[in-house]
């Protein structure tokens, strides 16, 4: 009779473990890049890593939002998913576990999206310089009136160019029109 006493105590006393230990919502572990980092190449922002505390079931791409918009794709399984997303324009950028996202463990206890660490920034710096497409009119052109017209390639998911008046061959230019 008393081996079975002890083996009876050995059963309940890891059950009382295993729901100490299973019995928490998942929390966030880590995430890639380090939040709070600033992202120096506009090619570097474009997914994040987040490993959970344990596998969550339920977890969409659209989950993780990315200054307010959702990511557009999700790899991963288990606890660590990446989230993969258009890069943001430079500057700060916000990202989020949406608070409507249903992402639970294996036995329903919801991960927590109000928590500190489900949502985080970063500073996207834009450090690629503008390469010009064309310039209108001609080098070397004879001209009565100018209008000069220059044209950046690849800036449409960027921050806008800054122009300063520093013609020295002419007296006097402003920039009266700039398209973005």
């Amino acid at each position: 009779m008393k081996t079975i006493t002890q083996v009876l105590l050995c059963v309940v006393g890891l059950a009382g473990l295993a729901h100490s230990a299973f019995g928490q919502a998942p929390t966030i572990l880590s995430v890639t890049p380090t939040p709070g980092s600033t992202v120096a190449n506009l090619t570097n922002l474009t997914n994040a890593t987040i490993t959970f505390s344990e596998p969550v079931v339920g977890l969409m791409a659209a989950d993780l939002l990315v200054n307010e918009v959702p990511a557009t794709a999700r790899t991963g399984s288990g606890a660590t998913h990446t989230f993969h997303f258009s890069s943001p324009l430079p500057g700060p950028v916000a990202l989020n576990v949406d608070t409507d996202a249903a992402i639970t463990d294996a036995e329903g206890n919801a991960f927590d999206p109000f928590a500190p660490n489900a949502s985080w920034s970063y500073t996207l710096a834009d450090s690629v310089p503008p390469v010009v497409r064309s310039i209108t009119p001609a080098a070397g052109a004879v001209v009565g009136t100018l209008t000069l017209i220059i044209e950046f390639a690849g800036r449409s998911n960027r921050s806008p160019i800054s122009f300063k008046n520093n013609f020295r061959a002419l007296n006097s230019c402003q920039i009266v029109q700039l398209h973005t």
